[in-house]
């Protein structure tokens, strides 16, 4: 890598880091379970359109899969083991 590269793949993996911590311990793995209780709790009919519950659940799943929590803890192990920059692109 040359020039700036070395700090901004640092710098990307400090940021990576913290939404893996983020999104595991609190955002993505909270909104899933409250939407899973919500089902639990008010059963089949808390599925019903008028409602509009179902968008908590297809919100929290969106969530999880545009922000691929298993890659970038991956991408992060092997930049802190291996010291294997990571992709310095808008997606990661």
């Amino acid at each position: 890598m040359a020039g700036g590269e070395p700090a901004l793949a640092q710098a990307a993996t400090e940021v990576a880091q913290a939404q893996v911590v983020a999104a595991q311990a609190v955002a993505a793995q909270a909104a899933l379970r409250v939407a899973e209780r919500l089902y639990d709790v008010g059963g089949a009919s808390a599925t019903r359109r008028e409602f509009n519950f179902d968008r908590h659940w297809r919100n929290a799943r969106t969530l999880v899969s545009h922000n691929p929590i298993a890659h970038k803890a991956r991408v992060v192990g092997d930049y802190l083991l291996n010291a294997e920059p990571p992709p310095l692109n808008g997606f990661f």
